[in-house]
């Protein structure tokens, strides 16, 4: 049976770990280790004793009928992990003796079209935990938890920076997490600045670029973009965002004529960017098609000069940039 690990940790008690055989898997190696502590939490609760881990790679002639045979003083149980496996791991568990007994699958990068992940997928009553990167409602969920325990209050800006922001790997997750909580001794107010330099997220000032670009002062876009496009991957970083808000403004285009400026602000404007709602109007009542779509080829333009020649990312960048804010007047 397959599930999702969201799904699971919302609701771990409504699944069978003991006497069964439990396969993790996906790529997103921080969420595997945590369903694979939070499964150990909860059967060594219930006198399940762990037992060293088995790396398939390099010990293929374990046995595990032993393991599971061999004599606790303070348990008859056991979870025994797997990792490094491949499909010879389903003759395994066939062999073995589940009962009382349950078997933790590391199966990370494990292909969905592999024998292992089929069998776990369609078997009555082994469970496959599937492991990728979070999604936003489950991320708000977990950032959401982590204010109310800890009883951290941020204004509504930074709330909804720190949801678009974060990262959406759980470790990377839970660690920038970790710094706002011990930062919060030393400040109790948390602002956009301090959650800014907290996770450790750049994407606020390559949005702060494109707004200087509407704005049209040809000598801060100038300075700000030395400041901001340290190499060839935040060039095309930019590229992307820029082509995001492209995206939105050709919606918002289409829509102008049928819905008040006021709503499609609303409707449009990611929330963390409410600082940016004056900027965002002004470039909604100057934009129309004809400008986006000339926009769009100083994209594919700046795209391509970059694949040629990516050592000169900031001219090329600075050039776009300029050409931009030429355009959208």
């Amino acid at each position: 049976m397959k599930v999702n690990a969201e799904i699971f940790l919302d609701n771990i008690s409504k699944y069978k770990l003991s006497d069964s055989a439990v396969l993790i898997a996906g790529n997103e190696t921080g969420l595997i280790s945590k369903i694979e502590s939070t499964i150990i939490k909860e059967l060594s609760a219930k006198g399940f004793e762990r037992t060293e881990p088995v790396d398939f790679k390099k010990d293929k002639s374990v046995n595990f009928q032993e393991m599971l045979g061999s004599q606790s003083l303070f348990s008859s149980s056991k979870v025994i992990q797997i990792k490094n496996i491949g499909d010879q791991v389903i003759k395994t568990i066939e062999n073995a003796e589940i009962k009382n007994n349950s078997f933790l699958i590391n199966g990370e990068n494990l292909k969905s079209s592999s024998k292992t992940f089929k069998y776990f997928n369609s078997h009555k009553n082994f469970l496959l935990i599937t492991c990728y990167k979070l999604t936003r409602v489950f991320k708000k969920k977990l950032i959401d938890s982590f204010l109310n325990k800890n009883n951290i209050s941020l204004e509504r800006d930074v709330y909804w920076f720190l949801i678009e922001n974060i990262s959406d790997e759980y470790l990377n997750l839970n660690n920038d997490l970790e710094k706002i909580y011990l930062f919060s001794f030393q400040k109790k107010n948390l602002n956009l600045n301090d959650i800014k330099k907290l996770i450790e997220s750049r994407n606020v000032e390559f949005e702060d670029l494109f707004f200087e670009c509407i704005k049209g002062d040809r000598s801060k876009i100038i300075r700000v973009s030395e400041k901001i496009i340290r190499s060839s991957s935040d060039a095309y970083i930019v590229l992307q965002l820029i082509k995001k808000f492209t995206l939105i403004l050709i919606k918002t285009s289409e829509q102008k004529d049928k819905e008040d400026l006021g709503g499609l602000v609303n409707a449009y404007l990611p929330s963390y960017l409410f600082r940016h709602k004056k900027n965002f109007e002004l470039t909604i009542k100057s934009s129309n098609i004809k400008k986006l779509l000339i926009v769009n080829k100083l994209i594919q333009k700046s795209e391509l000069l970059l694949r040629k020649n990516d050592s000169n990312y900031l001219i090329i960048m600075q050039r776009f940039l300029l050409n931009l804010s030429k355009t959208m007047k």
